[in-house]
């Protein structure tokens, strides 16, 4: 890993780490609703829906990048769901 490096390659590379604070669960909603709007047709997605999977993201990791794939997955599974019904 990192410790491992030479110092000069360190230097070279730039092997700061920056720690960010979780998203909270609100926080995650606004990324998410952003999200789902721009990213899926009004029918494609339910506003619920979206925050809760903001709340499961922001008590598993708070990380937005997780919370998006979680989103993605559940309108794709809702999505999946519809077709079968129909």
């Amino acid at each position: 890993t990192e410790n491992n490096l030479d110092a000069r390659v360190q230097s070279s590379i730039g092997t700061c780490s920056i720690a960010f604070p979780p998203y909270s669960d609100d926080e995650l909603n606004v990324i998410l609703q952003n999200r789902a709007k721009n990213a899926f047709k009004p029918d494609m997605y339910d506003p619920a829906a979206v925050k809760l999977a903001a709340i499961l993201a922001s008590l598993n990791t708070g990380d937005a990048r997780f919370a998006i794939e979680l989103l993605r997955h559940t309108v794709e599974f809702d999505n999946k769901t519809k077709n079968l019904s129909n």
